[in-house]
């Protein structure tokens, strides 16, 4: 996973896909490291309306340019299409029929890198073609068709525009240092993992930045995780938006400004952003996991008796609940261990000194049937 001064650590790895292996080589053992809080329904942006014609935009009012502007030709270099705007630069590409990925180019700070996207999803990129309206002024536009989406961008402002096959816009917002995408009046927002406050996000602004957040209310923000994943749902039309960045950043989904979405990080950089459009959420879910992977079916003894606290201080209390809840008859498949045996509550460290024999404790309660899954926080303070 990412240094944990970043925001999202490591992929998001929905509960409802179980067909594919895990990339991380998982192995059912008797010790499972579990990271804060475990799922999230991922979730996502953008506006939506009636089908539309596939018209040019219309001028961008904040935008002051010469009516005569050499922007130079979009380049269409193995199936990905780079666009020169007023400050740097945009790349669009198509991993699949219903999903683009634009890279923001030429901000400040390079790009970090990807934790959650396969490698390999990226490899077979679909079809693109290129085409310019009004070359060479202060109104000119790319158009990127794909198989099932096509995107138009206003080199002047840094707009873009996404419609599907029938014409319907589905995201439309300017793309450069940060998102700031329209929202219709019926959307609904749903996603950001660890956050409180009401299920629809809309309304509501956000920090994305991980902190071991111990006694936090129902206002606190930030919190433990962080994931910059939007669905959208407006309607019978589902889209997602994905930030491939784990940069410190904040959202704001329509607080502010009611029918805006924002996502502006702490400074200038590139960064990646993925826009995916599916019938209904179910859809999107299967889609959006098609890059971040799948995670394993779970193992039988998960579904088990499972006994947690905040938390067990020494090894001797530990073997002494398990006995106890043995010699009760009670049933026992997992013991949970939280922070209490690290030293200083550091990761991957044991407080020897407490649990003077941490890896033969384990192997006696394996010995006996009980798994042992450890903390570790992907948090700072």
């Amino acid at each position: 996973g990412a240094p944990a001064h970043h925001t999202h650590l490591g992929p998001t790895e929905p509960l409802a896909s179980f067909d594919a292996p895990s990339r991380f080589g998982f192995r059912p053992s008797s010790l499972v490291v579990a990271s804060g809080f475990a799922c999230v329904f991922a979730a996502s942006l953008s506006a939506c309306g009636a089908p539309a014609p596939r018209a040019a935009l219309p001028a961008s009012p904040a935008v002051a340019v010469s009516k005569s502007r050499d922007w130079g030709a979009p380049k269409l270099e193995e199936r990905r299409v780079t666009i020169a705007l007023t400050r740097g630069a945009l790349r669009i590409s198509s991993p699949e029929s219903k999903i683009l990925r634009v890279e923001v180019l030429g901000l400040g700070a390079p790009a970090l890198p990807s934790f959650a996207i396969f490698p390999s999803a990226l490899a077979g990129l679909h079809e693109l073609s290129v085409e310019t309206n009004r070359p060479g002024t202060e109104r000119e536009e790319v158009v990127v068709r794909g198989e099932e989406l096509e995107l138009t961008c206003e080199r002047a402002s840094g707009r873009i525009v996404v419609r599907d096959r029938a014409g319907r816009v589905l995201f439309d917002g300017i793309a450069g240092e940060k998102l700031d995408f329209r929202l219709s009046a019926t959307a609904s927002v749903f996603g950001f993992a660890a956050k409180v406050r009401s299920f629809d996000r809309r309304g509501s602004a956000f920090e994305f930045w991980n902190l071991d957040a111990y006694g936090w209310g129902v206002q606190d923000d930030p919190l433990y995780t962080s994931f910059p994943v939007f669905v959208l749902q407006d309607g019978e039309t589902s889209r997602l938006l994905y930030v491939d960045s784990p940069a410190r950043a904040r959202v704001d989904v329509g607080r502010k400004n009611a029918d805006r979405l924002v996502y502006e990080f702490d400074r200038a950089r590139d960064f990646d952003f993925y826009l995916f459009a599916e019938r209904d959420p179910k859809a999107l879910l299967a889609s959006w996991t098609s890059l971040s992977g799948r995670m394993p079916l779970p193992p039988r003894w998960a579904l088990g008796s499972h006994q947690s606290r905040y938390g067990y201080k020494t090894e001797e209390e530990i073997r002494g609940v398990e006995k106890r809840l043995r010699d009760d008859r009670i049933p026992l498949d997992v013991i949970w261990l939280d922070i209490d045996f690290q030293q200083g509550n550091a990761p991957f460290t044991v407080n020897e000194a407490t649990f003077p024999h941490f890896t033969r404790m384990v192997a006696d309660l394996r010995a006996r049937g009980t798994k042992t899954v450890v903390i570790t926080l992907n948090g700072t303070n």
